[in-house]
């Protein structure tokens, strides 16, 4: 019996072009302007004034030309986004994480910051053939074609296409008319290919000296450019930021044909290392119903001629495959101990006229059924014999079991239904996790955002905070075991600058709102944590832009002698100006003395420029330590806080906060066994509510478990105290040792 939903629909009309981008009526050679004018300068979703009221039938849903009266088409499971069902937006690529398959563009005409996530099916193209987001440079002028997420912000990724792939995708190239390179500009027509080339439009493309030409196999100068020449181009630049100009020039027809075959190549080499990506659309006994994967049918058509597969012939013959589970980032688990084998039984036939489907849908019978072995989950194909099943490159597959060690801290898998709450990666039909006193957090039950710090209150214990993408600030709250992390080190919220952009963790109050803060981190921390740098490919001051890649430290596996690397998680850009503090050793240096290959750490501000830059290991080691003995001072001068976790008789536990569990060590400088200490009780502020009682110490516990719960040291203390029938189990008060600066007396009431 079958337990999965009907196969995937493509709801509306079938189009008819070779790849998705015009509606009926339109022509190609206006796709340009059409897309880029209409799709763009809408921004927030609005289409071009001259078609608010336009309808068009063939589509049940609003496009960006058409049919404002209906809402945007939603992505529902196992069902291929019908082809004009996207909102489009032009943009510079600015940030890409490989592993999780999302990035940030942004938006030309007004240079916000708009993140996105590619779903399953979602595809890249980059030269006229498939890619990976790896494959692609940072800073690179795409069309997004974006549909709404659950939130309806606009940010489900149904395709990308670079200015090269839309000039020859819909037959266009330009011709060199004209040559100023002293004024850094080339004069084009566009022209429609074909034997009498006809052209349809004049234009000015902007060069510098950073602008790649290639012939042949062969780069040349941008002086080996010649009148009549027929070029396709790769663009940079927002119209907001920078002028657009042109990253690289391909000279003439057999030069574009070598380098759109070496990408499509490229992309073969990578899917076979990975598997064919496909979902599930049924489950019928030991019978899978799965759908590939891709850009469009003649992208997966490629491929299986350079593989001598015919899908048909495979069904007909029952050819051997082997299958992995992959998740939504189509990351598979440890494929050479939980691989399937496989064979072809069916071949169906499956819609076109969509994003993301390649027209081929195979009922294959496994071996065995894995628990992952679902309709709407996800897998990978290894065609056999030939493709190798392997672990996917060290840090971007999904299994710990295969490491002695953890997996890189950004490639660890995290799985919604190992919480009995909601997450910010699934579970949305349950409630968020609420605080309760005296009890620290589990694991993942916040809510992540990142914000920028506009105002901390007096007893720094509360911020106004604007959140990305949010026109409104709000103001927050810190919990009282809110753990607060500033260059690498614990802090206190007033000691964070202005303006500096954070990560929070947030846990929701008594109306539901998130406003109740566990955690704040500034890039710095967030990046020491993660063990992660960026290592600097490209300087290019005179744009204000630096160009990196992500990395983390290298790891111990299983029986290896030397730590592995693992490969570059993501590449962004980062900006730079004037005010960009540049730090190397103990001392400030200039913005010149970045160089190539730096490892760096960074603090952002708004809109992600820059504040401080730290290059190398000693930067970032001089400007934790001293953060880290100011925050011993501090805490040597108000009390180390705590919450009591037992009382038993005159026996008063109490837990400590922290949110570097390894510096509290330093902080506290051992248990002072003999000796006496100082407790005060306070408040949910921290501030003082009681005159402080001196009290013995006892004992120090074994630590308690604390692994993912923010602010919980594990480290207990055992006080005796004289009066504790005045205390109760959830109450927060600081310690005091001996040496420290005495506790401030309660603050008078108002009257």
């Amino acid at each position: 019996m079958s337990i999965a939903p009907e196969p995937p629909r493509c709801p509306g009309r079938p189009s008819a072009d070779r790849r998705p981008g015009l509606p009926s009526g339109i022509s190609s050679s206006v796709l340009f302007a059409a897309m880029i004018l209409a799709g763009m300068l809408a921004g927030g979703g609005q289409a071009a004034a001259d078609d608010q009221d336009k309808v068009d039938p063939h589509y049940p849903f609003r496009t960006d030309w058409a049919n404002r009266q209906l809402p945007w088409y939603q992505v529902r499971p196992l069902e291929f986004p019908p082809h004009h069902s996207d909102h489009r937006v032009g943009g510079e690529l600015v940030a890409a994480d490989y592993i999780h398959r999302s990035g940030v563009m942004r938006m030309d005409g007004t240079g916000e910051l708009v993140p996105f996530t590619l779903p399953p099916y979602g595809s890249v193209y980059y030269l006229n053939a498939e890619a990976d987001l790896r494959d692609v440079p940072i800073g690179t002028f795409f069309l997004f074609f974006l549909n709404q997420d659950a939130q309806g912000a606009f940010s489900a990724l149904a395709t990308m296409q670079d200015e090269y792939t839309m000039m020859a995708n819909h037959g266009f190239s330009y011709r060199i008319t004209g040559l100023n390179l002293d004024s850094h500009k080339v004069l084009v027509a566009k022209q429609k290919n074909g034997e009498h080339p006809e052209d349809v439009g004049r234009n000015e493309l902007i060069v510098d000296e950073h602008t790649r030409v290639w012939k042949g196999e062969q780069q040349v100068a941008l002086k080996d450019l010649a009148l009549g020449d027929t070029i396709l181009v790769e663009l940079t630049g927002s119209a907001a930021q920078h002028p657009r100009r042109c990253t690289d020039i391909w000279i003439g027809a057999e030069t574009q044909k070598l380098a759109t075959e070496r990408q499509r190549r490229r992309h073969v080499a990578f899917l076979r290392e990975r598997g064919l990506p496909a979902w599930i659309d049924r489950v019928d006994g030991r019978l899978l119903t799965v759908t590939l994967f891709s850009s469009e049918p003649a992208s997966l058509q490629g491929l299986f001629k350079d593989e001598g597969i015919d899908a048909a012939v495979w069904a007909k013959e029952h050819r051997p495959i082997t299958v992995v589970v992959a998740n939504e980032h189509l990351r598979s688990y440890w494929p050479p101990v939980t691989r399937r084998g496989a064979s072809v039984r069916e071949l169906q036939a499956a819609p076109t006229d969509c994003y993301g489907c390649s027209g081929v849908r195979w009922v294959i019978e496994v071996d065995a059924l894995l628990e992952g072995f679902r309709a709407g989950r996800n897998v990978r194909l290894f065609v056999q014999p030939s493709w190798p099943v392997k672990d996917m490159p060290f840090g971007e597959g999904l299994h710990q079991g295969g490491h002695d060690i953890d997996e890189p801290p950004e490639a660890r898998e995290v799985i919604a239904a190992d919480f009995p709450y909601r997450t910010d990666f699934g579970n949305p039909q349950l409630p968020w996790y609420r605080l309760q006193p005296g009890v620290f957090p589990p694991d993942h039950a916040a809510h992540e955002v990142v914000g920028e710090l506009l105002h901390v209150d007096d007893d720094q214990r509360g911020a106004t905070v604007r959140l990305d993408h949010a026109a409104d600030s709000v103001h927050l709250a810190l919990t009282p075991f809110a753990a607060i992390l500033y260059l690498g080190a614990e802090a206190e919220l007033g000691d964070i600058p202005l303006g500096s952009r954070l990560h929070l963790s947030l846990y929701g109050d008594a109306q539901g709102a998130f406003t109740q803060v566990g955690e704040i981190a500034d890039e710095f921390s967030t990046m020491v944590r993660n063990t992660a740098t960026f290592r600097l490919e490209a300087i290019r001051l005179d744009q204000g832009r630096l160009l990196v890649a992500h990395q983390v430290e290298p790891v111990k596996v299983d029986y290896h002698l030397e730590p592995m690397e693992s490969p570059d998680f993501g590449r962004q850009e980062l900006l730079v100006d004037a005010a960009t503090r540049v730090w190397k050793g103990d001392h400030q240096v200039s913005l010149a003395e970045l160089a190539i290959g730096d490892a760096l750490v960074v603090d952002g501000a708004g809109q992600g420029r820059c504040a401080d830059v730290w290059i190398g290991a000693d930067a970032v080691r001089v400007a934790s330590d001293k953060r880290r003995a100011l925050h011993q001072a501090a805490v040597h001068a108000r009390g180390a806080p705590a919450w009591i976790d037992a009382i038993d008789g005159k026996r008063v536990t109490i837990r400590f906060f922290t949110g570097i569990r390894a510096d509290l060590r330093g902080v506290l400088s051992g248990e002072p066994r003999g000796k006496t200490v100082t407790l005060q009780t306070v408040d949910a502020r921290l501030r003082p509510t009681g005159e402080a009682q001196t009290v013995a110490f006892s004992d120090r516990l074994p630590d308690a478990e604390a692994d993912g719960s923010i602010g919980n040291s594990g480290v207990r203390w055992v006080l005796a105290a004289p009066t504790a029938e005045r205390l109760h189990v959830g109450e927060v008060v600081r310690i005091f040792k001996e040496g420290w600066a005495a506790p401030a007396s309660p603050a008078a009431p108002a009257h």
